[in-house]
């Protein structure tokens, strides 16, 4: 093999990491830098296979003061600072490197992007939306609108998400009509909270257009019946979801039980409630209905329940209700032993009973319709979850 061959063969490796660094960079601009990159450039690269971010970049430091020209070495070290959260100084980069002017214009596109990107990830989203609308006369065009959608999220401007989804999508697929399900149900009830009646309407009918399944236009159908005091309405579109979606059904319990003592129909609700539960045993419906049975029903009926339900469903979240009701049943010598076990279960369900992403893993105490961590619609299902291995932890 010739000397030539030899330095390409070690070569290679570097310019695969180059790629891994920096995936918009340009594989073909940095074979031809690679013959004027220094050696120290391949001390950098090793630093950042073995994930030595703070090593890799102090080389990357050196290699670009001695190359100070090499675009790729200038835009690496860019995604690097940003990486490590060092903004001002990939966004310095970017600047100097927009500056020069022997910048190929072909280059110029993504150099902006990953400017306007550094001001995104450091929350200037005033900076960041510029450089968006200015991409979007360029070939990112939906990549600059996919971009500007996260602000918009993230700033709850729901209008303009739905105007960005508009212009962004050119097919049906579920995950765009689920964004906009979402958006239209923010703005309804920003506007049942405004009493602005008609407009929560016509928010919550366009979410419906698009999925008449969908849960969230349900809950805030019934909600908008609510507090326009149509009551007996409320009720009965809260309760198609026991016809469309059963295990969503305790997120709709609080409201259903305040109708029911409105109306006088505890004795209905609790005939429903109980059904609901043999036919679908639903973890966070069981305090829901152990409350209503113990203020308007039979005690003896909710124990009995419970019972049948620890046998085909063993959980905490049963055994702490179970053990709520036995205190009051049981004899007085009794009562203290029977709460301090429940003390110590209950306490168990409050530290460990969460709502779980399906997608990040983010645990929260109230069942959300967005992830906060990271920002999936619907990820969170309608029971909240005890793990065994937090229990084994502890």
């Amino acid at each position: 093999m010739s000397e030539l061959q030899f330095w390409w063969l070690l070569l290679l490796p570097l310019f695969f990491g180059l790629g891994w660094v920096a995936a918009r960079i340009d594989m073909r601009q940095v074979v031809r830098a690679s013959s004027r990159l220094p050696r120290i450039y391949l001390t950098g690269l090793n630093h950042l296979l073995h994930d030595e971010l703070d090593q890799a970049i102090e080389a990357f430091l050196s290699a670009a003061r001695e190359n100070p020209a090499t675009l790729e070495l200038q835009l690496a070290l860019a995604v690097l600072f940003r990486r490590r959260g060092e903004f001002d100084r990939a966004i310095r980069i970017h600047q100097e490197l927009l500056a020069r002017e022997d910048l190929p214009e072909d280059r110029r596109g993504e150099i902006l992007a990953e400017l306007a990107l550094d001001y995104h990830k450091a929350g200037f989203f005033d900076r960041a939306e510029e450089l968006y609308a200015a991409l979007q006369q360029t070939a990112r065009k939906h990549w600059a609108l996919a971009q500007l959608l996260e602000i918009y999220q993230v700033e709850k401007d729901w209008r303009k998400c739905i105007e960005v989804v508009e212009r962004l999508v050119r097919d049906d697929s579920p995950a765009w009509r689920v964004r906009l399900i979402h958006y239209h149900c923010e703005l309804a009830a920003l506007a049942l909270t405004a009493e602005r009646w008609e407009e929560a309407a016509r928010h919550i009918e366009q979410a419906r257009a698009l999925d008449r399944h969908a849960v969230r236009p349900i809950l805030l159908e019934g909600e908008r019946h609510f507090l326009q005091g149509r009551f007996e309405a409320a009720f009965e579109e809260w309760l198609t979801l026991e016809r469309i979606a059963i295990e969503h059904l305790p997120l709709a319990a609080d409201r259903l039980m305040a109708v029911a003592e409105r109306c006088a129909w505890q004795a209905k609700l609790l005939h429903r409630m109980h059904q609901w539960l043999h036919r679908h045993p639903q973890l966070d419906l069981v305090d829901h209905y152990v409350e209503f049975e113990s203020r308007h029903g039979d005690v003896a009926r909710a124990l009995r329940l419970l019972q049948w339900m620890l046998r085909q469903q063993p959980s905490l979240i049963v055994l702490d209700e179970y053990l709520l009701l036995v205190a009051r049943q049981v004899e007085p010598a009794w009562v203290a032993d029977v709460e301090h076990v429940r003390e110590v279960v209950h306490g168990y369900v409050q530290r460990l009973a969460r709502y779980r992403c399906a997608q990040c893993g983010f645990k929260a105490r109230r069942h959300l319709w967005r992830c906060p961590a990271c920002g999936q619609w619907e990820t969170f299902g309608p029971a909240r979850v005890i793990e065994i291995d937090a229990i084994a932890g502890h």
